[in-house]
């Protein structure tokens, strides 16, 4: 392919459309591949394949190349899960830019954004599916004195017993080793120059989202509008201990903050006082499970960034002003989402398949209807064929008056409004 010899035309392959990426490069434009389909569909594999030929053919002086390639196993072991149809199904959208030396086409940089990274996962996970790979990981990855370290050694042996693994019945993949994956990632880290406290503390919040969802909360025996903490632990030995430790707060502090709720008084900037009323059971597991979600995300926002930063080689991020003061030319490629319905579907799928919707659109628009423009230009007579087109999906979820989203806004902004 490298040569010419195979290209898009005489044999289709992913590495002829990376080809011809880097040929549009020295043309001196800009280039963009968009790897879509629904989930199963292999886009995950295609995008690996597509940058290992990229960065094989570019390669760097900075080692940029090869820091780009060990940043795959990082985030794939914090944004992808097996679902019913896909046992590495990317739960995040990602789109990587490649930045090329104009004179050398050699890569001197790259950035990497992340979207819509699915967190009700975290919590909860249809039956068959699995949470976030990096979970199973660590505890089948990490020795003995780590385990210990992160108060995890009783759950080793039985990922089960921790409530965010446990709901879904499925706990090990057939051909997967979590614990061979634990330490490629461990590998990835170390050549991308993450220092032993960052993967510390990665390996703490890690710890602690997977011991907050055994904090039991039930209902007090005589106030079903109160809550408390299952046995009244708190001591440093409960989970809600371990997680406070792990976090670095005040274990106190951080019981009231999962089963009380805090009461501004005083409607002026300075604040007169501060009321606290308790929870009452489901609110305050809703609390427990929102503060996971919250944590996992910024977690996973900073890893990117991070790693963002360090394939620049641990020079200051180059910026869109950059890449056009210096000519550089940029190869982007997006790896979205797969659309996918499950039996139970949160917002965040909805999402998801919204976005997939409007990629076909895209889709639609570039290959068919701009196409069959110029053939009717140009007089040239159309062979029959038939596609779909998904615009009345789109302006159902997202017409500004009377679509899916525009009602949930309302909802939010008015709780149970009516016309009355």
């Amino acid at each position: 392919y490298q040569d010419g010899t195979h290209n898009l035309s005489n044999a289709p392959h992913i590495f002829a459309a990376a080809h011809n990426a880097m040929l549009g490069v020295a043309q001196g434009e800009n280039q963009s591949l968009i790897v879509s389909g629904e989930s199963g569909a292999g886009k995950t594999e295609t995008t690996k394949h597509c940058m290992t030929y990229l960065t094989k053919i570019a390669g760097s002086k900075t080692g940029a190349h090869i820091k780009l390639l060990r940043a795959s196993p990082i985030l794939e072991a914090w944004g992808n899960a097996k679902t019913l149809r896909n046992n590495n199904s990317s739960r995040f959208g990602k789109y990587t830019e490649m930045y090329l030396d104009p004179v050398d086409s050699t890569i001197v940089g790259a950035s990497i954004d992340t979207y819509l990274l699915e967190k009700t996962r975290i919590v909860s996970q249809d039956h068959g599916e699995r949470n976030y790979h990096t979970f199973y990981q660590l505890l089948r990855g990490a020795n003995p004195p780590l385990l210990e370290k992160l108060h995890l050694s009783q759950y080793a042996a039985q990922p089960e017993t921790l409530y965010y693994l446990g709901q879904s019945g499925c706990v090990d993949v057939e051909k997967v080793d979590d614990g061979k994956d634990f330490q490629e990632v461990l590998h990835a880290l170390e050549i991308l120059g993450f220092s032993d406290e960052e993967r510390d503390t990665l390996q703490q919040v890690l710890a602690a989202v997977l011991l907050m969802g055994n904090i039991g909360i039930v209902e007090v025996a005589d106030d079903s509008e109160k809550c408390a903490l299952k046995n009244n632990a708190i001591d440093l030995t409960s989970e809600l201990g371990c997680v406070a430790e792990l976090l670095g707060v005040d274990a106190g502090f951080f019981r009231q903050a999962i089963t009380m709720k805090s009461i501004q008084r005083g409607g002026s900037a300075r604040v007169k006082s501060i009321a606290y009323r308790p929870y009452n059971a489901r609110e305050a597991l809703d609390v427990r499970d929102a503060l996971a979600k919250e944590l996992y995300k910024r977690a996973f926002h900073a890893l990117v960034l991070r790693i963002d930063f360090l394939v620049d080689c641990g020079d200051a991020n180059i910026t869109d002003e950059d890449v056009h003061a210096a000519g550089y030319r940029v190869i982007g490629m997006l790896d979205i989402f797969g659309f996918e319905i499950f039996e139970i579907n949160s917002f965040e799928q909805l999402c998801i398949n919204l976005c997939n919707e409007v990629m076909q659109s895209q889709f639609n628009l570039n290959i068919f209807e701009k196409e069959m423009a110029v053939y009717r230009d140009e007089e040239i007579e159309l062979p029959k064929f038939e596609y779909k087109d998904n615009t009345s999906v789109i302006e159902l979820l997202t017409n500004k008056r009377e679509g899916v989203l525009a009602m949930l806004d309302e909802e939010c902004n008015v709780p149970g409004g009516s016309w009355n």
